[in-house]
């Protein structure tokens, strides 16, 4: 799934930047950049799972069902997805792209079936940015990086 980011994700990417290693800064600071943004994307994918969860819709299968025989291929076959969906992810738009994004076309598919959790603002996030921009402002003060 593509790369979006709400508000609050940008402003949590800002302060992990002011407080992170350089190295690491320099990818929080540069993610939405139109050249730089895929490099660094492919890196958070492979390197900083929690990261990389914040910038897109997750999928994962966990349980798939199909067979009654140790190898034989099955006529059918089950999947159940759990889908944590971004806040602002249509949920009647998201099953068609997901349906077109796949590269093994399913023979048929009478039906989807799938756990569709949207992530939902919190009104504590607020609250905690509040908390976070005063730590930040409180390592600038000491020009030393800082850990939460």
């Amino acid at each position: 799934m593509p790369m979006r980011l709400n508000e609050t994700m940008r402003e949590y990417f800002r302060g992990r930047a002011e407080i992170s290693e350089p190295e690491q800064a320099f990818l929080y600071a540069n993610i939405e950049d139109p050249v730089l943004g895929p490099m660094i994307q492919e890196k958070l994918r492979n390197e900083d799972f929690y990261a990389n969860s914040y910038l897109r819709t997750g999928i994962s299968p966990n349980i798939i069902s199909g067979g009654f025989r140790y190898n034989l291929i099955p006529g059918d076959a089950e999947a159940t997805l759990d889908v944590r969906a971004l806040p602002d992810e249509i949920r009647t738009s998201f099953f068609p792209r997901l349906r077109g994004s796949l590269t093994i076309r399913p023979l048929k598919s009478s039906r989807h079936r799938a756990a569709f959790r949207q992530l939902l603002p919190r009104p504590w996030e607020r609250i905690c940015f509040e908390r976070s921009r005063r730590f930040r402002a409180t390592c600038s003060q000491r020009r030393s990086p800082c850990r939460p």
